[in-house]
């Protein structure tokens, strides 16, 4: 009796599955980290009150909020490349 290997392509398929399932599984970590870091709102913090304005001032306050959100690591990564050349120049 005679057995088979796995061919090459149910192996690439496995590795592939296995990879999008650890990438799914790290993000969906993060996202619970996250949520778990922030911690129930404050109905009373700065924030709270912004996110409540209607008109022209909230949506200003929630682009600003976004921009910042979203650009933060951008800020970091500038920050230490800032850093880095700056020593670099130094020496």
């Amino acid at each position: 009796m005679k057995t088979s290997a796995p061919s090459v392509v149910t192996f690439i398929e496995l590795q592939r599955a296995f990879a999008d399932w650890l990438v799914d599984w790290i993000q969906d970590s993060l996202h619970e980290r996250n949520i778990r870091a922030k911690g129930p709102p404050n109905p009373n913090a700065p924030t709270s009150r912004l996110d409540k304005l209607d008109g022209a001032p909230g949506y200003l306050w929630k682009l600003l909020r976004q921009a910042l959100e979203e650009g933060q690591s951008w800020v970091v990564i500038t920050l230490v490349g800032m850093s880095y050349f700056s020593e670099v120049a130094d020496s």
